[in-house]
């Protein structure tokens, strides 16, 4: 099994006021772990997430968040010209229904046989994703995982009070 990271999922992850924070650290945690395989995310879900964590959460944020990638070991698909028209050609057929960027995840979803996604947005990508995970991901979970959840999120945010 494979599974592949939207931008949505990043960003409420580090901004611990979004309404999917909790969602996000325990779809990443699980992701980091194993759970779901192998865990990918696109270059361009990383050029849009850089973009809106910069203007809405600020620079040191936005410098976490490319550690993050860095250090958690997912892997990051970059997007190369054989899969780039083939994108562009999916975005203007599906406009405004989709961005680029959600262009290019599904062009290399399919060209990787990648069939799981962690998005909220579950409407433009329905259809097109086997399993999309997301919403209520957290509230879905044991009592157990979630109490696991919360303490890596207690001890990740006391960390980052001490740096």
């Amino acid at each position: 099994m494979t599974i592949i990271i939207d931008a949505g999922v990043f960003f409420a992850y580090f901004d611990k006021k979004d309404n999917h924070h909790f969602d996000s650290a325990a779809l990443l945690y699980h992701c980091l772990e194993g759970r779901f395989g192998t865990s990918f995310t696109t270059d361009y879900v990383v050029l849009e997430t850089t973009l809106l964590i910069q203007r809405k959460l600020g620079e040191d944020v936005c410098l976490s968040f490319l550690d993050f990638l860095r250090d958690g070991g997912l892997r990051t698909i970059a997007m190369g010209e054989e899969h780039y028209e083939h994108s562009v050609e999916t975005f203007r057929q599906n406009f405004p229904r989709f961005s680029l960027c959600d262009s290019a995840t599904i062009v290399l979803m399919n060209s990787f046989g990648i069939q799981n996604l962690a998005s909220y947005d579950e409407r433009s990508f329905e259809g097109l994703a086997q399993d999309i995970r997301g919403k209520n991901y957290y509230e879905a979970l044991s009592k157990p995982d979630q109490a696991t959840i919360k303490r890596k999120i207690l001890g990740r945010q006391r960390q980052e009070t001490h740096v």
